[in-house]
């Protein structure tokens, strides 16, 4: 029997779980999920936490609940790993051998590596994080909101984008937009590297009163002073800050041979196996390749790696077109007032996006009804 050690409770880490634990005997494999949280978070839903759009207690489900009844699960935290001799050292300090590892452990918020960010800014890529900024726009009457990306690569890189067409929403219906100010900075000369996409935000920013400051890398913040400062010096003030953190690989990562210098794990794109590790494969948010954060990206990588996971278990050839990941991500782009647009895209493909409309926002709303029936039967 093989032990298969998969690192990680979000959709990635679940997925490829459950797709091994149904198509694999008790006598051919032993599965074990390791995560340090019984929680599973629907991330994208925690967008609408700041504006009172979604109940919390829907965005969370036990871990547990939504494997497989085969796969083992583990709650500690990974702090070291052996890819050589093939083990993962808990925080317990039990060790535990494998056979086959795949990576999903995400990726960790880092608002420490910016100064004075993590104590003045806020953010919704967490739920309490998002809790915290909902109270701060109740309060909010009035003035200049600075929103924007610390760092690129970063988890759901369409999400700042969506909060700021609902946040010029929220305000114009709190009669407060007369008052305020909107100012959106980024790291990069453009809002995507899909130029359809790109396109369409920024004639939704210049419709809207949304100032663009592209190429801003931020240095720190003058919480006294409230101003943000940019790496050339460039001085931004604000009443609200509402700055995506910097993201890096999870600690154990940090330093390992596996890893690149932020922590992200080093794989090859097409098989997502993890270079100069046998037996090894990383998914979703813990890699280095250049597509997004997101869970849709999770998705179709974990059903290529439990197509190579099963057919070298049991020793036959996998199903190229299933095995191979093409970069292939779908994602949604909501711009408020009802409407939104999708990016559905590969490696190799740039399509054209499609207007905002009505349909696309419903379908994204059936989307997250759906999405804890959707993954519990490995459909999502």
């Amino acid at each position: 029997m093989q032990e298969v050690v998969v690192l990680g409770g979000g959709v990635g880490g679940i997925l490829v779980a459950d797709l091994l634990a149904r198509r694999l005997t008790n006598e051919q494999a032993n599965i074990t999920v390791i995560t340090d949280s019984d929680q599973h978070y629907f991330q994208p839903g925690q967008l609408y936490v700041p504006f009172d759009k979604i109940e919390t207690r829907s965005l969370k489900r036990l871990v547990r609940g939504l494997l497989d009844k085969r796969a083992n699960l583990i709650l500690q935290r990974v702090v070291g790993l052996d890819h050589e001799d093939q083990w993962v050292k808990l925080e317990s300090g039990k060790e535990l051998h494998y056979d086959y590892l795949v990576i999903a452990t995400g990726c960790a918020l880092r608002p420490d590596l910016i100064p004075n960010l993590a104590e003045t800014g806020h953010h919704f890529f967490s739920l309490g994080e998002a809790m915290l900024l909902r109270s701060q726009l109740k309060r909010f009457e009035g003035g200049r909101i600075v929103v924007g990306s610390a760092s690129v690569p970063h988890k759901y890189p369409l999400g700042n984008f969506e909060f700021v067409f609902l946040l010029e929403e929220y305000l114009a219906q709190r009669g407060l937009k007369d008052v305020s100010e909107i100012v959106f900075v980024h790291p990069e000369k453009e809002p995507h590297k899909i130029e359809s996409a790109a396109r369409i935000i920024r004639k939704l920013f210049d419709r809207r009163g949304i100032k663009f400051f592209p190429e801003y890398r931020i240095r720190g913040v003058n919480p006294d002073e409230k101003f943000i400062v940019s790496r050339g010096g460039s001085k931004v003030t604000y009443d609200l800050l509402v700055m995506t953190p910097p993201n890096r690989g999870v600690d154990f990562l940090q330093g390992h041979p596996i890893a690149d210098r932020d922590g992200f794990v080093r794989v090859l794109p097409r098989t997502l196996q993890v270079k100069d590790a046998d037996y090894t494969w990383a998914i979703g948010d813990a890699t280095n390749l250049a597509v997004s954060k997101e869970a849709s990206a999770a998705h179709f990588e974990a059903r290529a790696v439990a197509e190579q996971i099963e057919a070298e278990i049991r020793g036959s050839i996998p199903n190229k077109k299933k095995a191979e990941y093409r970069g292939h991500v779908v994602s949604f782009l909501e711009t408020g007032y009802g409407e939104a647009t999708i990016l559905n895209y590969t490696r190799r493909e740039q399509p054209e996006i499609a207007l905002p409309s009505e349909g696309i926002q419903l379908l994204k709303q059936g989307y997250i009804k759906s999405y804890w029936r959707l993954l519990t039967q490995g459909l999502i």
